[in-house]
């Protein structure tokens, strides 16, 4: 089997990270118990605030009655007034956290939608001559869909700098990761940021190859595109009905002058799932 090079991508943007639905409802479950704790305490310090206020109140009535100094009466009201804005506020924190609890619950109760499309986002450095290899999305029962990218330098004939992408769009049988090194590539999320591997060109054309003539995969090669340093290119492909692609790419040249800065956004339109 062909070695492949491979280089983990570094992440060069804030990532919100990759997360499976049931992580997802892990972390709510952990929010929501959370938040319950505090409106406890703060339940409790309302009560203890009421209790408070209702105490002072029946100073007041006292003080009333009893010709307290005005000095003190007056004290005792602006007790009385500080504790009831500090009962108000409570109750509106309490009102927020309840409301909070709602709809946390009913987003740990929402399973993710199933025309959601799959994207995969990698902005990474790629040195010249290597491929980009991303998605690993669970399109189907035992299959992923992958997306190779290989960017390469040229000029238009007045010699400007242009930037080519090749594509292609492979949907193999997903015990084929394991098999050639693409494990980290699977992922059950419908959305990833920075998740992609590199690879040297010639490794990753023989490894397509390698995969295009396994039972029940489906290669399907993009539209080639040139474009500008820096300028933005798109490539869809598909329809509604059938499934769609999109790939947009901003690629631009290396500050190093030694490979490319590569920007990708791959979408799948997810009404290819089971196909």
């Amino acid at each position: 089997m062909t070695k492949l090079q491979k280089t983990l991508i570094t992440a060069t943007i804030v990532a919100a990270g990759v997360a499976t639905p049931l992580f997802i409802q892990h972390q709510a479950q952990v929010k929501l118990r959370e938040e319950n704790q505090s409106l406890r305490q703060e339940v409790e310090q309302l009560a203890q605030l009421q209790a408070e206020n209702q105490r002072l109140s029946n100073l007041v009535v006292q003080a009333n009655s009893s010709q307290f100094p005005s000095n003190e009466l007056l004290r005792l009201r602006g007790e009385v007034g500080l504790l009831r804005r500090q009962n108000a506020e409570l109750a509106a924190q309490k009102s927020s956290v309840d409301q909070s609890n709602s709809a946390s619950e009913a987003s740990a109760k929402t399973p993710p939608s199933e025309t959601e499309p799959f994207r995969s986002q990698v902005h990474t450095p790629v040195d010249f001559g290597q491929t980009l290899i991303t998605g690993g999305w669970s399109t189907a029962p035992g299959q992923r869909m992958l997306v190779f990218v290989k960017p390469e330098a040229g000029h238009t004939a007045a010699g400007a700098q242009t930037i080519t992408l090749r594509s292609t769009g492979i949907e193999i049988p997903e015990s084929l990761l394991g098999a050639h090194g693409l494990t980290i590539l699977a992922s059950e999320a419908r959305q990833t940021v920075q998740h992609g591997q590199l690879s040297a060109s010639a490794d990753a054309d023989a490894l397509l190859r390698e995969l295009a003539r396994a039972a029940n995969s489906q290669p399907s090669t993009l539209p080639t595109i040139t474009t500008f340093p820096g300028q933005s290119a798109e490539i869809q492909v598909g329809n509604s009905t059938g499934g769609r692609m999109n790939l947009t790419a901003i690629p631009n040249l290396a500050s190093d002058g030694k490979g490319f800065d590569l920007q990708l956004d791959a979408v799948l339109n997810a009404s290819v799932q089971g196909k």
